[in-house]
């Protein structure tokens, strides 16, 4: 879920923050030892107004009782391609480096207790299943799904540019 979040913490806001304004390489990360295949697991980000709409419509559809509704953007995006449209609207080019997920993986199991480590060994392994879903449900409660772009993202031009705390301990 993304989108504006009024200073709170949301999907987008953190990629910028931990990623795109870090001054290392973007992790495209990969599993086994074949690199080819580096941050190419898809992701389809869901806007908050989409969401808190099929909320509102669902309660308001006798045919939405008692079901579960699966709410993903009207895209399946690539982990690079997410990161792309990231730092295109922060103004930014991003260096992306094929990262192995098992060291990372590896080192997140020993260290992920620690708050300022930046990512969880599960982080990692969900990332690399990937999470995609239709807009189908969002579609047949009538809205039409925000798209992942420039004009959805643009809220990322204008937020701080405050390091994470992984970023200020390893200043």
């Amino acid at each position: 879920v993304y989108g504006d979040p009024r200073g709170r913490m949301e999907f987008a806001t953190q990629l910028k923050r931990d990623i795109v304004d870090a001054h290392l390489p973007a992790p495209m990360f990969f599993p086994g030892f074949n690199p080819t295949k580096a941050g190419q697991f898809e992701l389809s980000p869901v806007h908050v107004k989409d969401v808190a709409d099929a909320f509102v419509k669902a309660l308001q559809q006798k045919q939405t009782v008692g079901e579960i509704l699966h709410l993903g953007g009207p895209d399946s995006l690539s982990w690079r391609e997410i990161i792309k449209a990231i730092a295109a609207v922060s103004g930014r080019r991003k260096a992306m480096v094929p990262v192995p997920a098992l060291g990372v993986s590896s080192a997140a199991a020993l260290l992920d207790r620690w708050e300022r480590f930046p990512i969880t060994k599960d982080q990692i392994d969900m990332l690399l299943q990937g999470n995609t879903c239709s807009p189908e449900d969002l579609i047949r409660l009538g809205i039409n799904p925000v798209a992942f772009d420039a004009d959805a993202l643009s809220y990322l031009a204008h937020s701080s540019q405050e390091p994470s705390p992984w970023q200020q301990n390893a200043a």
